[in-house]
Order: C-alpha cells, then structure tokens, then sequence
C-alpha cells in the first residue's frame, strides 16, 4: 500500500506596497521620479552636475542600468550629509575611477556619510579642545 501525503502549497501573495531598500519603510508612492527630482532640487548645481556624471559612469561599467528605487535609496541616505563633503566624495570616486572597479552607489552613500561624520567629529574635537581656557596655578 502506497501512503500518500497530502502536500501543503503556500501562495505568497505580494505586497503592492514598495519598500525602500535602505530602509524598508513603504514607499509614499510608487513614482520615485518625481521624490528623486525633489531631492536633487534642494542640492545645488555642482552637486547635481557631479552625481549626474557618476550615474552614468556607474551605468557605463553596469550591464543593467541604475533603477530608480537604487537611485531614490543613495539620495535618500545622503539627504542629512554636508554638501560640501559630498562633492569632495563625488570628485575623490571620479579620480580614482571606482565605478570601473564594480563600486556602485552604495560605496559612495558610504564614503559620503563617513566623510560627514569625519568633519563633524573633527568640529567637536577643535571646539573643544579650543573652547577651554587652561587653568590658572599659582605657584607661589
């Protein structure tokens, strides 16, 4: 006799909700064009020559171009970073061609965001240990 067993198949039904890859917190709405564009609005013109430039290096070094939810995800995570150090970044990965070497834009969110946290502990440290007035000893 042949014992047959009943086989359970579970149907996944899936989310219409997007998540943001970062985070993955669910996406306001699904036209990220239009958050990617609010976003390289508030930056100035350097900033978005320069991103401009190193999205189509990355795509050039791709076989698939950038999506624009990984797009949404880098300018989302550099939204809090110093602009000044941003494009520094941006300059330091183009020198040193990075893109060729298959480092997307999460290598650069990265750099960025450390470069940001560098200079801000750098201005902490200088404020404090400029801000004391050494004490005073008498000697005598």
């Amino acid at each position: 006799m042949f014992v047959w067993i009943k086989s359970l198949v579970l149907t996944v039904r899936s989310n219409n909700t997007d998540k943001c890859p970062s985070c993955g917190s669910t996406l306001k709405s699904k036209n990220l064009d239009k958050q990617i564009d609010a976003i390289l609005l508030s930056r100035s013109k350097e900033y978005g020559k320069l991103y401009e430039y190193v999205k189509s290096e990355i795509n050039k070094s791709r076989t698939v171009k950038l999506s624009s939810r990984e797009i949404h995800s880098f300018l989302n995570s550099t939204k809090e970073c110093d602009e000044e150090m941003a494009i520094i970044s941006m300059n330091q990965y183009i020198e040193n061609n990075v893109a060729m070497e298959g480092k997307g834009l999460p290598y650069l969110a990265a750099i960025i965001n450390n470069s940001t946290i560098t200079k801000k502990s750098k201005q902490e440290h200088e404020f404090k240990t400029l801000d004391r007035i050494p004490p005073i000893i008498d000697r005598g």
